[in-house]
């Protein structure tokens, strides 16, 4: 399920409901993404967090320990030239 048919879904159960903070809107998305990630694929086996679990997990990689060795791009943009 591409995003945005997951947020369309999301808003859609919580479209009559109010929340006075951003915490208060997190505390109500966290249990329907847990249900949208353990829900049955329809055309191939298992759920996104099964699919989660096997493929994308384990080739996560730890950040660099230092993230000063990246190139910056705001030192060399000129605006002029664009």
């Amino acid at each position: 399920m591409p995003y945005f048919l997951a947020e369309r879904w999301i808003l859609a159960v919580l479209r009559h409901q109010k929340f006075f903070s951003l915490a208060e809107l997190n505390d109500a998305i966290a249990p329907l993404l847990e249900r949208l990630n353990h829900r049955r694929f329809r055309k191939r086996e298992g759920t996104r967090a099964l699919l989660y679990a096997s493929v994308d997990r384990p080739a996560l990689q730890p950040l660099p320990a230092r993230l000063e060795n990246r190139p910056s791009v705001a030192g060399s943009l000129n605006v002029a030239q664009v």
